[in-house]
């Protein structure tokens, strides 16, 4: 008997989401030594937009796996370099905001 036979489709599991075996194969990787904090932020980003593509659609009764949602191609070197600056320069304007 399959894992998912006999359950509800309406009910949601943490292997839905969290089961990313097939995205291993297409994740990003850094081509640098300190990139990897980034790299982790783009991702979490691209979760938290799947994530919330699930939401949106579960409520328009549109069924579609998880990982289906999971958007990788937009995390890209010269992505992640934009982002590095997008959260240095956070950085700044908050310090200068706390001083």
């Amino acid at each position: 008997m399959a894992a998912d036979q006999g359950r509800d489709s309406s009910s949601f599991s943490l292997q839905d989401l969290f089961s990313f075996q097939d995205a291993r194969d297409k994740a990003p990787r850094q081509a640098n030594g300190h990139d990897c904090g980034v790299y982790v932020l783009a991702m979490a980003a691209a979760i938290i937009a799947a994530v919330e593509e699930t939401h949106r659609q579960d409520q328009e009764h549109e069924r579609r796996p998880f990982l289906s949602r999971l958007d990788l191609n937009g995390i890209t070197p010269e992505r992640v370099g934009a982002m590095r600056t997008e959260v240095l320069d956070l950085i700044h304007a908050l310090a200068a905001t706390a001083n």
